[in-house]
């Protein structure tokens, strides 16, 4: 309901990125992905981190849609448009996964490696850091997923954050499984 009242800025991306991110969790991945990429085409000339963090945003619901060439594309031009900035590494990571699921796991190792290397920049989402977890899994980066998600489990078990515990937990889950840990992946499970 606010986004007809907010402006072409900065409030109107954020904005998106979080409706965004509500209809990739409720079910319906081609709609967010479509918000996603139209609010990055209004922002791209004016606010580039802005409209990279809208496009890096578009990959995960395009691949739930069931688009992975198409979620390469705009991975492809996220890293484009973040290239240097602040959104490299969410850049970098949702590319990735992509190219990963895509059929490319030489390609999306070295840019989740990339994601690795500036993971100072996802800091303060740790929604992303999951998702570098999980790819890092897909991308047979097993100690460094395991690295990454143990770390993130630490820190939302110690700030409650139970939402992003039950995923990061199944993620670790199937690194343990992939690894023949049973018994760790039964603890995590």
């Amino acid at each position: 309901a606010a986004l007809p009242e907010l402006d072409e800025g900065g409030s109107r991306a954020a904005a998106e990125l979080l409706l965004g991110s509500l209809l990739a969790r409720s079910g319906s991945a081609s709609r967010a992905r479509d918000l996603l990429l139209d609010g990055a085409a209004r922002c791209e000339a004016s606010y580039r981190p802005a409209a990279a963090r809208l496009l890096a945003a578009a990959v995960i619901p395009a691949l739930r849609a069931g688009s992975p060439a198409r979620a390469c594309e705009i991975g492809q031009r996220a890293l484009k448009v973040a290239e240097g900035g602040p959104i490299e590494a969410a850049a970098a990571l949702m590319l990735g996964t992509a190219l990963t699921f895509n059929g490319d796991p030489r390609s999306g190792r070295a840019l989740l490696l990339r994601a690795i290397e500036l993971r100072e920049q996802l800091h303060g989402e740790p929604q992303l850091r999951a998702y570098l977890g999980a790819g890092l899994r897909l991308a047979g980066e097993h100690d460094r997923a395991r690295e990454v998600l143990a770390q993130l489990i630490a820190n939302a078990r110690s700030h409650g954050a139970f939402g992003l515990l039950l995923y990061a937990l199944v993620r670790l889950a199937d690194v343990e499984l992939d690894t023949g840990h049973w018994p760790a992946a039964h603890a995590a499970l």
